[in-house]
């Protein structure tokens, strides 16, 4: 099951990830990144805090995403990521692709900075 969540902080959208991405429901992911970016938001939080399970084809949609968003000026960046989830970008070689934050307000500040 998946829920996602938003919630407009300062200049950045917050995306909430509560459950699981899989196969499934990669779509609705997808879907919520795309009206993002047709409202001109290219600010994106994306909060993993809750997330229990991602499988990989979650975490392409992820990197193609947040490469779109770089291009018009913005980022996708990711909060809470589990232990799990960190070593999924490891193996997939983009860990150091991603900025992480721990905490909502440092997230928030790397846009101001931008």
């Amino acid at each position: 099951m998946l829920e996602l969540n938003l919630a407009r902080q300062g200049t950045a959208t917050v995306v909430k990830i509560l459950g699981r991405i899989d196969h499934a429901n990669v779509q609705e992911l997808e879907t919520i990144l795309a009206g993002q970016f047709q409202e001109g938001q290219y600010q994106i939080i994306l909060d993993l805090s809750t997330l229990d399970v991602v499988f990989s084809i979650a975490i392409g949609v992820l990197w193609a995403n947040c490469q779109k968003a770089r291009a018009r000026g913005g980022d996708i960046v990711l909060l809470g990521v589990q232990p799990s989830i960190l070593s999924i970008l490891e193996t997939l070689g983009i860990d150091g692709e991603l900025r992480r934050f721990e905490d909502l307000d440092q997230a928030l500040a790397c846009f101001s900075k931008a």
